[in-house]
């Protein structure tokens, strides 16, 4: 019952934000954003009562939903946005054999690793000592500062893996207040909405055939799909931070009204879930400096602005809540140091095409790129490529800035080889999304789908 109370929270939160998002995005945003809400909600709940449990969840969600439905009853009721009843009519002039061929591929695929996810316990090192940790605490005890947050022998043992926002954590605590014995449900919960939204924002700007293959690239990136079935941050970071760029783009684009609120609002719960995507925050500010400087439009900056929010927020609780040295990762000040910088690009290089990380999927993206310099140079879609350049740029600089004085900074096991890869997951779907909306590589999809279609 309580997952259905997420999923339609999450849905009905997105049919409030606009009535110009299709069915398939409002059913792939839902989940998504309904587990995003709860955590937020169970956090909300642990600051004002001083306790986290299934009742409070619960309450506030139905709380959720019914401010929602409030707000669509008044809006109907002025006038603004009326009821319309739903006319279903079938179109399938999208559809085709090749369609069908990828579609079956990708469906196949993501039952496998789905089945794999659901019947294998949490299993890594990361989870172990660090999301999966905590959320057995939050169980036990009902608060996020608990035994195992507020020890500071336990954080310090437990390296990094604590100090992340607590979107996941929070999560899977869900599964393990209902009396399940893994949360991996939750996995699936990102995991095959992220597949059916990955599609339905791209075919805001390709073609069904293009969308598609895409999409069935995305699955089978090595890292992605492994980890598809891994109890870690990188996939729901994912959903909600390429969600949003995606989201994003749909808004600067095409201005389909409720993209840009449901942009900042998955940005915000991306940076619950991981602090370095604060790097795609800064690059759609950017942007959004842009519309205000071109257009005299504040809203967009209000809008990423505002998505900061959560950063902030883990940024001042952890200081004052969880006990850690005073030592940081970082160099405080900016230096050159031209041999440094050389490793750290050759080394990002090597994991982004590396056979058993993301194999093609980047060489994918320089590919887009480099074909389709010449509609660039007339700014063709150069939001999303200065989105991506600034982005990935600054994610990739921020291992330059690294204190390397031991010598483990590129060694197995250190930031580099074992930290970096992590991040890219943001990336590598941007960039197969690149591929598909850049000029030439559409204009040729758009070809084949013109020749395939009914």
């Amino acid at each position: 019952m309580l997952f259905v109370l997420i999923f339609i929270t999450g849905f009905i939160l997105v049919t409030t934000i606009s009535n110009h998002f299709t069915l398939l995005e409002k059913l792939a945003f839902a989940f998504p954003i309904g587990l995003g809400l709860s955590s937020l909600f169970m956090f909300i709940s642990d600051i004002l009562f001083h306790t986290i449990t299934l009742g409070y969840l619960q309450l506030l969600l139905l709380l959720c939903i019914a401010i929602c439905v409030g707000v669509l009853a008044f809006l109907h009721f002025k006038g603004i946005r009326p009821f319309e009843k739903p006319v279903i009519k079938p179109d399938f002039k999208w559809f085709n054999l090749v369609w069908l061929v990828f579609a079956g591929m990708t469906t196949y695929l993501v039952w496998g690793i789905t089945t794999k996810c659901l019947y294998w316990p949490p299993a890594e090192f990361d989870t172990i000592e660090g999301y999966d940790l905590l959320s057995k605490a939050i169980a036990h005890e009902g608060h996020l500062a608990n035994s195992i947050l507020t020890n500071k022998a336990i954080v310090e043992g437990c390296g990094p893996r604590l100090l992340y926002p607590p979107l996941l954590a929070l999560n899977n605590a869900i599964c393990y207040m209902n009396g399940m014995d893994t949360p991996k449900l939750i996995n699936t919960l990102f995991f095959v909405p992220w597949v059916f939204l990955f599609y339905a924002l791209l075919r805001r700007f390709v073609s069904s055939t293009s969308a598609i293959f895409f999409t069935l690239f995305m699955v089978i990136t090595p890292e992605m799909f492994a980890h598809g079935a891994f109890s870690l941050t990188n996939y729901p970071c994912t959903v909600y931070t390429a969600g949003a760029v995606l989201s994003f783009l749909v808004w600067y684009e095409k201005r389909v009204p409720g993209f840009l609120a449901i942009s900042a609002l998955l940005m915000a719960l991306g940076m619950w879930t991981r602090s370095d995507v604060v790097m795609v925050t800064g690059a759609l500010l950017l942007v959004s400096a842009f519309v205000l400087v071109k257009e005299k439009n504040i809203k967009p900056l209000l809008f990423i602005g505002a998505s900061m929010s959560t950063f902030v927020i883990w940024s001042l609780y952890s200081k004052t809540v969880i006990p850690k040295s005073q030592g940081g990762f970082f160099i405080d000040h900016l230096f050159w140091n031209s041999e440094k910088l050389g490793q750290v690009l050759s080394t990002a290089w090597g994991i982004m095409t590396n056979p058993q990380t993301y194999a093609w999927t980047f060489w994918i993206f320089v590919l887009a790129v480099l074909v389709n310099i010449p509609a660039i140079i007339k700014k063709d879609n150069w939001a999303f490529l200065f989105i991506i350049a600034v982005a990935l740029g600054g994610y990739t600089l921020l291992y330059y800035q690294m204190d390397n004085t031991d010598g483990t900074l590129f060694s197995n096991g250190g930031w580099m080889l074992s930290g970096y890869k992590r991040g890219l997951f943001v990336y590598a779907p941007l960039g197969l999304a690149y591929a598909a909306m850049s000029k030439h590589i559409n204009w040729v999809f758009e070809k084949l789908n013109s020749w395939l279609t009914f």
